[in-house]
């Protein structure tokens, strides 16, 4: 992908929940906070901070995650072995 927002199909409008659990949860939002939600933020940031840094494993992802389209011609997507794809990626 050329850009982030590409891999949500170049609309916006696609990022609107995961921004608005995000502005929630570093704003204390509703007066709590979710640790796992907290975790589950770090993890992408650090995730992204290492894809940055290696471009060959940031290809290789994408290219898992393509391959995943094209299983879905074959499986349905809470299949048994498309959920064992998923988890190997």
């Amino acid at each position: 992908p050329r850009s982030t927002l590409e891999i949500y199909g170049d609309e916006p409008a696609n990022l609107k929940l995961g921004i608005s659990t995000l502005l929630e949860q570093v704003s204390g939002g509703k007066g709590e906070l979710n640790l796992n939600v907290g975790r589950y933020w770090m993890s992408l940031i650090a995730l992204e901070s290492k894809l940055e840094k290696s471009p060959q494993t940031k290809q290789l992802l994408a290219n898992r995650i393509q391959g995943l389209d094209r299983q879905l011609q074959h499986f349905e997507l809470m299949d048994e072995q498309m959920i064992a794809n998923i988890a190997s990626i």
